[in-house]
């Protein structure tokens, strides 16, 4: 049976929270994701394994400018949220009135849809964000329809580069251990006077990024209602010495082979994690 599309789409949604200003302009497109051409074929990568390919509606909560919105063509509706209207307005001009998509300004702790609105529900580079993601995973459990599909991402604190550093004594706080831990701000440098003027016109910087565990994640996961499936290992090779001597080209194809194979290791930099709301 088909599911119903339609989706109660707010004329405005009220927001409690400010958008962060690191994401006030289009630095963040026009500067950081033209160099991290292998992070977006790695995302994409992992969302096409995880993620159903066709079904009735999907929302992608803190779609930003709309990077991954071709990823949602096999569905009837798609609904971009982000908190940063500036986003949003390249959002809309990047799929110029396509009449597939919705794109709301809204806060992902107070998401302004009806309970089991969607078939599935995207969330990648997101929850880094937050100390405690708990309240916006219980609002994407809200949203996802049962047996409906959320594929959620998070920065791993338990990556393969913490774990060497820790053990050659370079960090202090254990990646082995529980809990979420505020790592060093994201910063992009233009590596030329072309990609942006010097200074602070120059710079793309955001807010304390948090490392989360991939145990707390399931944990928080199946509290709201969501059973768990699948997990992805992503941007196993996002290294400054690969990234110099390698083509892209070449580590996205070791990227496509290592991220199944190396899933229940988890030590990538970033996990991707299928789960399915439960049926009553």
């Amino acid at each position: 049976m088909k599911s119903d599309t339609s989706i109660e789409i707010p004329e405005a949604a009220t927001n409690s929270a400010a958008a962060d200003p690191a994401f006030a302009d289009m630095r963040y497109r026009d500067l950081f994701w033209p160099s991290r051409r292998y992070e977006d074929q790695c995302d994409r990568i992992a969302l096409r394994a995880l993620l159903p390919p066709t079904g009735g509606s999907v929302v992608e909560l803190g779609a930003g400018f709309g990077r991954l919105a071709n990823e949602y063509t096999g569905y009837e509706k798609s609904v971009l949220l982000d908190l940063s209207g500036v986003q949003l307005d390249a959002a809309r001009e990047r799929l110029r009135d396509d009449p597939r998509y919705d794109v709301v300004e809204g806060d992902i702790f107070h998401l302004p849809f009806p309970d089991a609105s969607f078939d599935a529900v995207v969330c990648i580079r997101v929850i880094h964000h937050f100390q405690d993601p708990r309240p916006a995973i219980a609002e994407m459990a809200r949203v996802l329809r049962p047996g409906g599909t959320l594929v959620l991402e998070a920065a791993n604190k338990r990556n393969l580069k913490a774990i060497a550093l820790y053990l050659l004594h370079r960090q202090r706080v254990s990646p082995f251990g529980r809990g979420s831990v505020a790592a060093s701000n994201a910063t992009f440098l233009p590596r030329s006077a072309s990609a942006g003027q010097a200074g602070d016109a120059g710079h793309w910087q955001a807010t304390t990024d948090f490392d989360h565990t991939p145990a707390d994640i399931r944990t928080w996961l199946e509290a709201a209602g969501l059973e768990p499936r699948a997990t992805r290992t992503v941007s196993n090779f996002r290294l400054p010495l690969l990234a110099r001597h390698l083509p892209v080209s070449l580590l996205v194809a070791l990227e496509r082979v290592a991220q199944p194979v190396l899933a229940p290791l988890t030590p990538g930099p970033s996990i991707f994690f299928k789960a399915v709301r439960k049926r009553a």
